[in-house]
């Protein structure tokens, strides 16, 4: 009996194993498809506050509904980035660095007129603020 118990426990313990080893599928080769219609809603919902949301829906929300409620939308614009990718670029932008750096604000204006990327436009500010800032001290050791 016993020797039957550990040969049902081993066979058991084989068999739900497998559902601990992580999966192998890399997530980023399959991209999801969206009608219009859907990204229409999918972005309206990412971008909607939560008076808005609580106005179309004719009902308040408790603070359990509301972290809710900004955990479906940060999902849902994960799942609008997988679609459609992300146009925007992150990290450092030496261009728009060197544009506001140089240029100060006429390279902000720049950035605004000709670049529809947050990050360079971004960038472009530090670089201006990098500019005051090495300006406004030059000016105090002027000064003495």
């Amino acid at each position: 009996m016993k020797k039957m118990f550990l040969l049902i426990s081993i066979l058991l313990g084989f068999q739900l194993s497998y559902a601990v080893v992580p999966s192998t599928v890399n997530k980023a080769d399959h991209k999801v498809v969206l009608s219009v219609a859907e990204r229409a809603r999918l972005e309206k919902f990412s971008k909607m506050t939560v008076k808005e949301y609580e106005l179309s829906t004719g009902k308040k929300m408790n603070a359990f509904q509301k972290i809710a409620f900004k955990s479906a939308q940060r999902k849902a614009a994960k799942q609008l980035k997988a679609a459609y990718g992300d146009s925007e670029t992150e990290g450092f932008n030496f261009g728009g660095f060197l544009l506001g750096l140089i240029l100060g604000g006429i390279g902000v204006l720049g950035a605004y007129i000709f670049s529809k990327d947050r990050n360079f436009r971004k960038w472009a500010w530090l670089g201006w603020g990098t500019w005051v800032a090495i300006y406004l001290i030059s000016l105090l050791f002027a000064a003495h």
